[in-house]
């Protein structure tokens, strides 16, 4: 890429779920302009992944005032410091976390992750449409010459939602399911344009 400045850079990306924690560690070059701006990132190898229990959705169903409480919490923020110390290790430079379904809804689920954030670590809370993209693009990068993006349609099944998304005709299709021990909430659908 003419007129780029071209580095390698140790990234780390955590996927703080409703039923586990993950990290993917990985090498990337990455292309700058001269503004600094990234133009252009591909990944180069992948160091290490792993993906660790911690039943966040599970606690929250358990409580009966819509909080995580103070073990779950205790018990993530360990596990993640476990993580992160792991991706320093291994040489990341770069954190990134998001975070899904139960953060969303439990009362204190935005203060869990300030202390995830306070660790160092810039976290996003995805939405659910963000949460079926994220999943469609994931499993379509994957398949990109096995299928083609009409005849892809891919089932995510988490810890709070169970989430379907297809491509049809340029248009993305999310059907979102939330699940509870007690009922079942009438599906939600969404269309978008991803033209």
């Amino acid at each position: 890429m003419e007129n780029l400045r071209r580095i390698v850079v140790c990234r780390a990306a955590f996927d703080i779920g409703s039923g586990s924690t993950k990290l993917q560690c990985s090498n990337c070059e990455v292309y700058i302009d001269a503004t600094g701006l990234v133009v252009n990132t591909k990944l180069l190898d992948e160091l290490y992944g792993i993906e660790i229990p911690v039943q966040f959705g599970a606690d929250y169903k358990c409580s009966l005032d819509g909080n995580l409480s103070e073990d779950i919490q205790l018990k993530g923020i360990s596990i993640f410091s476990e993580l992160l110390s792991k991706a320093r290790a291994l040489g990341a430079v770069d954190f990134n976390a998001i975070a899904t379904e139960v953060f969303r809804k439990a009362a204190n689920g935005s203060s869990y992750l300030d202390k995830i954030r306070a660790l160092g670590v810039p976290v996003t809370i995805l939405t659910q449409e963000m949460e079926a993209e994220l999943g469609f693009g994931s499993v379509q990068a994957v398949l990109i010459h096995t299928a083609s993006p009409p005849a892809l349609c891919v089932w995510d099944s988490g810890g709070a939602l169970t989430i379907i998304a297809k491509s049809i005709n340029y248009y993305f299709i999310i059907y979102i399911q939330r699940f509870s021990a007690f009922r079942c909430i009438i599906p939600d659908y969404k269309a978008i344009s991803v033209r």
